[in-house]
């Protein structure tokens, strides 16, 4: 699976912008499918404190990006600039959960908590059979 994109920053003045544009993808794509906040019910002790037990996105993990910019200067900043970096967040994110959704359809699931992870899909999916 490929996801491609295209993006409209103003003029570019760092060439590693497409770098940022596809880490911003990753970090969509993580909060959709891994990156998750545990805490302990009685302390409120955070328990996803490290890298060893916090899930991120990896290269291997993840598809392959292919980023397209077409500069377009800002009209209401005097230099033309524009936020560049974080646009791939929100859509990354969005486009996951809604594809994971659109595919359950056919169990009548409409919403599923995030991240959604093997175990949360495999829920909703059981959930679903026991209520028809």
């Amino acid at each position: 699976m490929d996801q491609h994109r295209v993006h409209r920053p103003a003029a570019i003045i760092d060439r590693r912008i497409p770098d940022d544009f596809d880490g911003g993808i990753a970090q969509g794509i993580g909060q959709a499918l891994w990156e998750e906040c545990v805490y302990d019910r009685d302390t409120a002790q955070l328990l996803s404190g490290s890298l060893m037990d916090y899930a991120m996105p990896r290269a291997d993990s993840l598809p392959l990006f292919r980023t397209e910019i077409s500069e377009v200067p800002s009209t209401t900043n005097p230099l033309g600039m524009r936020g560049g970096s974080e646009g791939g967040i929100t859509p990354g994110l969005a486009v996951v959960a809604n594809a994971i959704v659109d595919a359950l359809t056919e169990f009548g699931i409409e919403h599923i908590e995030l991240p959604a992870t093997p175990e949360r899909v495999w829920r909703a999916i059981r959930t679903s059979h026991s209520h028809k």
